[in-house]
């Protein structure tokens, strides 16, 4: 059975240096390794900013948190796609690469 989990905090930690995705080492909970091992269809990759530790480069921040996302997907030998539509998530839960969307949590970088 394939599932889909709706929220980690992975994105960070990659890209502030505290988790290697593509080989699991490191901090974190989700990587690309476990989420093969597990099975995983989709994970929605949180980017979370917060305007008290980045204030004036929230938006910024943000960016470069999504770009970390799609640099994830294209490192992972098309284990991990970045999708944007339904049919796109759909074909990767009926056995295609893992789905990864991009999950804005806060609005402090669109203020």
């Amino acid at each position: 059975m394939r599932f889909f989990d709706t929220h980690c905090d992975t994105v960070q930690k990659v890209l502030d240096g505290r988790l290697n995705f593509q080989t699991g080492e490191g901090e974190g909970h989700v990587s690309l390794p476990g989420m093969l091992a597990a099975g995983s269809c989709a994970q929605i990759f949180a980017v979370f900013v917060l305007s008290e530790h980045y204030p004036g480069t929230e938006l910024a921040r943000a960016e470069e948190m999504i770009g970390t996302i799609e640099r994830m997907a294209a490192d992972s030998g098309g284990k991990l796609k970045t999708v944007r539509t339904a049919a796109e998530l759909e074909e990767s839960c009926a056995g295609g690469p893992i789905a990864a969307l991009i999950g804005l949590e806060g609005a402090d970088p669109l203020e």
